[in-house]
């Protein structure tokens, strides 16, 4: 299995094979999943099924042997689940989550990291599966969700945190302005299962297109800092172009932790 391209991942498994139907996506004609359709519907070298699938013309499909890839990962590693499209898209069914969560659950060497712009059918995924066991949470499994404004955090964040488990923000592209998480990253004494574990944050592939200051992201790192939250800095704008080497960030952002 190859190691994926996501920094600040080791590996990333999508068992589905879909074109995300998600309309809702303030990037999406700049979408890196869109893309990847585009080109996987013109690759002879796959299957016809799945040409289709890419193309929309036919509906998802779970690949058993990619789910089981999982179980061949021994060491100790950072995992994506279906970054290539959405976990909760409204094309995927329940009972195929309830299988992927079942595979990795033994896993518990891993931490496993679940991504969504969908987040209320993931909350309710939650709440109607039994798959994690009655209230249970399992502390290797991180719920994430895509923020890209102060909007996006204040209509999806509470819904997150509703969803027992950890939880975590992919802050990128960061694009409206600065976002307060202050209310979400700290809560004294009400335990880990109320607030933000994990942020992700960087510019947008396209700044020319998707402008982003650099003290929006100086302000997530802060707010992170104050909090005790780990924070990952992907990317920043230097120069009207997208820079990924941290050497040449400047000390303000050029930060890259994980959680524990």
């Amino acid at each position: 299995m190859n190691k994926t391209g996501i920094p600040y991942l080791d590996y990333c498994i999508n068992p589905v094979i879909m074109r995300c139907s998600f309309t809702g996506c303030p990037t999406r004609d700049t979408c890196w999943h869109l893309g990847f359709c585009k080109r996987m519907a013109n690759n002879p070298k796959i299957p016809l099924r799945y040409q289709e699938i890419y193309l929309g013309k036919r509906p998802p499909v779970l690949d058993q042997e990619r789910l089981e890839q999982t179980l061949k990962i021994r060491n100790p590693s950072r995992i994506g689940i279906q970054f290539m499209g959405d976990l909760f898209d409204e094309q995927v069914k329940q009972k195929w989550v309830d299988e992927i969560f079942f595979v990795i659950k033994p896993t518990s060497q891993h931490q496993y990291f679940i991504l969504t712009k969908q987040v209320t059918r993931m909350a309710q995924w939650r709440f109607d599966t039994d798959i994690l066991g009655g209230g249970d949470w399992y502390r290797n499994i991180f719920f994430g969700i895509t923020v890209t404004s102060q909007t996006d955090a204040d209509r999806m964040i509470p819904d997150l945190l509703r969803i027992p488990g950890k939880h975590w923000l992919s802050i990128e592209p960061l694009m409206e302005g600065p976002i307060d998480l202050s209310e979400w990253l700290f809560m004294d004494g009400i335990g880990i299962l109320d607030f933000i574990n994990f942020c992700v944050v960087g510019c947008h592939n396209h700044p020319s297109k998707y402008p982003c200051e650099l003290s929006w992201i100086e302000d997530i790192v802060r707010q992170c800092r104050a909090a005790g939250v780990p924070c990952y800095v992907k990317q920043i704008p230097i120069g009207g172009k997208v820079c990924r080497d941290i050497s040449k960030f400047p000390a303000t952002v050029a930060v890259r932790e994980w959680p524990k």
